[in-house]
């Protein structure tokens, strides 16, 4: 079973028809997808943390603390988020990865 756990930047109130947050670390809310064999098995929200020192690596922390192993992102910075990132098994797919 291929099952994957993804992380989208929402807007309020979150879920699959949401708009999606452009900056990963200052989202309004985060929609979880819980997807296995290509379907859609459940979705939930998780509120954001601060977006503090250390950038987008706490969000990313954050989340692969809740079995997040995918992340979506219309933008997020590498150099603060994924270059030391302590989450190694998650990886990110976006449009604007600076």
């Amino acid at each position: 079973m291929d099952k994957k756990i993804i992380a989208i930047p929402s807007a309020l109130p979150g879920g699959l028809d949401a708009g999606m947050g452009m900056h990963f670390g200052h989202c309004e809310i985060y929609t979880i997808a819980e997807v296995e064999d290509g379907k859609v098995a459940s979705v939930r929200t998780l509120p954001p943390i601060p977006h503090q020192q250390g950038g987008c690596l706490a969000p990313v922390n954050y989340l692969a603390g809740e079995g997040v192993n995918v992340l979506l992102a219309g933008g997020i910075c590498v150099m603060g988020a994924m270059n030391d990132m302590a989450a190694p098994s998650v990886s990110l797919e976006g449009k604007n990865i600076w």
